[in-house]
C-alpha cells in the first residue's frame, strides 16, 4: 500500500473519511480519527460531494475529542494507550494531499480552491519553496468544501517547513484571526488544557492559523520521510512529571504531528523522578508545537514514559492534562 502519514485522509467502504494520524502505524492498518461520516439520503449538511452530505464526527482537535469519537479504539502496547485505529483491509480510498492540489492547480473547481492556489503561491513566493511542495487537506483533500471551509495548506518536508514557517514569521503576511474569533479560541484553549486564559493567549501564532488572501487558513508541515517502524520502542507509564527544561530549538521536528523536541537539560519541579534521563518532549497536542518549535527553554507537565533505553515526557496524555509553555527571560 502506498506510503500514508499524517493528515493524509483515507475512506472505508461505507464511505466514512478518516485523518490519520502521525507517522507511526502499526501492521495491518493506520491510526485515524473518524473525521466526517455519510449523513442519509436527502438530509443536507455544510460538507457535500455530488447528492451525499457528511456530517462533522470531531470539532475540536485535542486528544481528548479525538478520543471521544465515533469509533473502536484499540490499545496501543508502544504507549500503552487507546487509539482509534482502521484497518487496511477497509480503506478502499487514500486522500494525498501533493496529488489533491496537482489536480486543483490544474483545473480548479470553484472559488475557494481558486483562493487556496493563491494562498500556496504566496507562502511559496515569500519562501523560496517550490509550489509543488504544497499540499492541501482537510475538506478540500476530499472535495466536500463550501465557501464557509477553511483553507488547509500542507508544506511537504523537514526544511521546506522550517523556510516556509520562518519566511510567514518575519514577513508577517499573514493577519491574525478577527479578534472575537480569536477570543473564542484562546478560551477553548484555556478549558481544554487548564490553563489561565493569559497563558492560552500565548499559544496562538498567526503562521500557523490566520487570515491571507481574506481567508482563514491553517498550515500543516508533513514529510513523509519521517514514517518509522511501529513499535521501535515501547514505553511504560511511570506518573506524573512536572520540568522546566532546555531544549532544541527551531527544530523540524517540533513543526510535525506528533511534535518532539531533543531535551539537552532539565529540573524536576514535581511529581514522578525518572528512572532514566529525560531525552524528548513529545506532544499529542498540535496546539504546543510553536512553543517547541520557538522556545529553547520550556516548563511542561506532562505524563512521565521510559523505555529501556531513556525517558520522555508525553503531553497529550489521555490519563491527564497537560501543557507545554515558554520560560522567557
Amino acid at each position: 500500500m502506498a506510503t500514508v502519514v499524517d493528515h493524509y485522509y483515507v475512506e472505508d467502504a461505507e464511505g466514512r473519511i478518516y485523518t490519520v494520524l502521525g507517522y507511526t502505524h502499526p501492521p495491518g492498518g493506520f491510526f485515524a480519527y473518524l473525521k466526517y461520516r455519510p449523513l442519509s439520503a436527502g438530509l443536507k449538511s455544510p460538507w457535500c460531494r455530488g447528492e451525499t452530505c457528511f456530517e462533522r464526527v470531531v470539532r475540536q482537535y485535542s486528544v481528548r475529542e479525538l478520543l471521544s469519537g465515533a469509533q473502536n479504539l484499540v490499545w496501543d502496547p508502544v504507549f500503552g494507550v487507546e487509539i482509534p485505529f482502521l484497518p487496511a483491509f477497509k480503506v478502499r480510498r487514500i486522500y494525498d494531499p501533493r496529488e489533491r492540489m496537482r489536480e486543483i492547480i490544474s483545473s480548479p473547481g470553484d472559488a475557494l480552491e481558486e483562493r487556496l492556489i493563491a494562498v500556496a503561491a504566496a507562502f511559496a513566493d515569500i519562501s523560496g519553496v517550490p509550489l509543488d511542495r504544497f499540499g492541501v487537506t482537510g475538506s478540500i483533500l476530499v472535495g466536500i468544501h463550501g465557501p464557509h471551509s477553511d483553507i488547509d495548506v500542507t508544506v511537504h518536508g523537514c526544511r521546506e517547513a522550517v523556510e516556509v514557517v520562518e519566511a510567514l514569521r518575519s514577513t508577517g503576511l499573514p493577519g491574525a484571526l478577527p479578534v472575537e474569533e480569536l477570543k473564542r479560541w484562546v478560551s477553548l484553549q484555556a478549558e481544554l488544557h487548564g490553563v489561565r486564559v493569559e497563558e492560552a493567549a500565548k499559544l496562538y501564532r498567526s503562521w500557523r492559523r490566520g487570515v491571507v488572501e481574506g481567508h482563514t487558513f491553517s498550515l500543516i508541515p508533513i514529510d513523509e520521510s519521517r514514517a518509522e517502524r511501529y513499535g521501535k520502542q515501547v514505553y511504560l507509564p511511570e506518573g506524573k512529571i512536572l520540568v522546566e527544561a532546555e531544549v532544541e530549538q527551531g527544530s523540524c521536528e517540533a513543526l510535525l504531528y506528533p511534535a518532539q523536541v531533543r531535551v539537552y537539560n532539565y529540573q524536576v519541579l514535581e511529581g514522578s523522578r525518572p528512572p532514566l534521563r529525560v531525552g524528548t518532549v513529545l506532544s499529542y497536542e498540535g496546539v504546543f508545537a510553536p512553543i517547541l518549535y520557538e522556545y529553547g527553554r520550556i516548563r511542561v507537565l506532562g505524563e512521565l514514559l521510559c523505555s529501556p533505553d531513556e525517558c520522555i515526557v508525553l503531553v497529550g496524555s489521555r490519563r491527564l492534562r497537560s501543557w507545554v509553555m515558554p520560560v522567557e527571560a
